[in-house]
């Protein structure tokens, strides 16, 4: 039997779902159930939701030969949906695809989910389209489709897949990789250091109850909502990890200055050994290897909702590090331009080993690189207000020398980030190949440095770096004179924009 996707959107087009979220009766609301338990094919295949492919499951006699995730192709709704092969024989091997990217809803109309008629979305994505290609290849003519960016495949052994867990980010090579060399770690579950708590409601007592939208260093305890609280005000030394939707966690690191509770949808992670630190548990919540573990073992048709479970079982690597490193690494990503130098140092010593918890701590480095290069950009952004000030009032010339003093500053932090060894920031000199002799180290030095390190890509960014450089340049009287140049506003401009182009690259 050949799979052929859009007739099979088509199908379950034709007996949509009666979704009703909290009261979902599979054996009534899916019509196509009815269909599959009268089948008498040896090979079927069937488009719905978790819950309703676990009661196929239960009303047949079928087994999973492939589970191909469909994220949420339906009209106005975010509703997961999967693609499942069912065969009356076992199979060896289960295939199983994830589609990394979620479809934008787009118009919210809950009506559509009345109608006997259910509706693709418009607009599908072309990576979307290619992906429903690749799986039909890959059933119908036996071809592995290669892993992208958006999409990836595996081939799981049927002895491992484990039909109560229906969720396909659950077998995917990359996971797959992580749970081995989780393995061959010293572990501990969270349980065994950490007190988990789920916080209780508490409709007697209004207060400041911290939601994600609150997850920002400092904490701004005016913008954080009054509502009904719960049982639990929260202190220095508390995580708080959230319980629904994308996997996420925020490090209360001061003594609040005023009552704070938990969310009543999230839970609290309070440290009890004191081998660890709140940073450690922090660092590894805030990994990719982390989140994709709960990524994969999260259950909700709609939303991902985490269980009190499977955060008890998550198995911590018991670090080696001296605690003050991780206290250290957490305090430079929520502050790194207060701590430039550390930073710095940081990159100069970055660790080297190929062990999964330095794995852990490049990852944290990468993620300090970003914040920091964020921080730098706004710094940088707030000096174009005063490019921006000089250009309203005409004042061409000003405009010219603060662009050119914004990208000389900027390209040398960028580069002493790159090559910290070097140490840009206190070196005056430079060799000249070209002269044999040391000259003083300048702006032009900086641009031929990060091209050489960034070709091919920069070399484009380069070129206008350089011309910022020549017109910068103008404002000295001798080179005015000399090339009867003027320097206005559309000259100006043209400088603006390179510059802008120029710092966007970083980051």
């Amino acid at each position: 039997m050949s799979l052929n996707i859009k007739e099979l959107f088509n199908k379950r087009m034709e007996y949509p779902i009666n979704i009703r979220m909290k009261y979902l009766d599979t054996s009534q609301d899916d019509v196509l159930l009815q269909l599959i338990r009268e089948s008498k094919e040896d090979t079927l295949y069937f488009i719905s939701i978790e819950r309703c492919i676990k009661q196929a499951l239960k009303l047949s006699t079928y087994n999973i030969a492939a589970i191909f995730h469909l994220a949420n192709p339906f009209a106005h709704t975010n509703i997961s949906f999967f693609l499942v092969k069912l065969t009356k024989n076992l199979p060896e091997y289960v295939k199983i695809s994830v589609y990394n990217n979620v479809i934008p809803i787009g118009r919210t109309d809950r009506e559509i989910l009345k109608c006997s008629q259910w509706k693709l979305k418009e607009n599908i994505s072309v990576s979307y389209q290619n992906y429903l290609q690749a799986l039909e290849q890959w059933e119908n003519n036996e071809e592995l489709p290669r892993d992208t960016k958006d999409y990836s495949f595996n081939e799981v052994n049927s002895k491992k897949f484990n039909i109560d867990i229906l969720n396909p980010y659950f077998y995917t090579k990359s996971l797959e990789m992580v749970k081995e060399k989780l393995s061959k770690e010293k572990t501990i579950n969270l349980s065994e250091i950490a007190q988990i708590i789920r916080p209780k409601g508490n409709n007697t007592i209004r207060g400041k109850v911290l939601t994600t939208k609150d997850f920002k260093y400092p904490l701004d305890y005016g913008a954080i909502a009054e509502k009904y609280a719960t049982d639990i005000e929260l202190k220095k030394g508390d995580i708080i990890v959230k319980g629904v939707g994308e996997f996420k966690s925020f490090l209360i690191n001061e003594n609040p200055i005023e009552k704070i509770y938990a969310g009543i949808h999230d839970f609290v992670i309070r440290v009890t050994d004191e081998k660890y630190v709140p940073e450690y548990l922090q660092m590894c919540f805030n990994s990719d290897i982390y989140k994709n573990l709960m990524l994969s073992q999260s259950i909700g048709t709609v939303i991902p909702f985490n269980k009190m479970k499977i955060i008890s079982e998550l198995k911590i690597i018991v670090p080696t590090k001296e605690k003050s490193f991780y206290e250290s690494l957490f305090k430079y990503q929520i502050s790194p331009l207060e701590n430039k130098e550390e930073y710095r140092n940081l990159l100069l010593n970055m660790p080297k080993l190929k062990d999964f918890e330095t794995t852990f701590q490049l990852e944290q480095i990468r993620k300090l690189s970003n914040n920091y290069n964020k921080q730098v950009q706004e710094v940088f952004e707030n000096d174009m207000k005063e490019v921006e000030a000089c250009f309203k009032a005409k004042a061409y010339k000003a405009t010219l020398i603060l662009c050119g003093s914004i990208l000389e500053a900027f390209l040398l932090d960028w580069l002493n980030e790159l090559q910290p060894e070097e140490q840009w920031l206190e070196k005056d000199w430079i060799y000249d190949k070209k002269n044999k002799k040391e000259v003083h180290v300048g702006l032009n030095d900086y641009i031929n440095k990060i091209e050489k390190i960034k070709r091919p890509n920069w070399m484009e960014e380069a070129n206008k770096a350089h011309e910022i450089k020549n017109q910068r340049n103008l404002v000295h009287a001798k080179l005015c004179l000399k090339n009867d140049l003027s320097i206005n506003r559309e000259l100006c401009e043209k400088v603006i924009s390179y510059l802008i182009e120029v710092i966007q690259t970083r980051g």
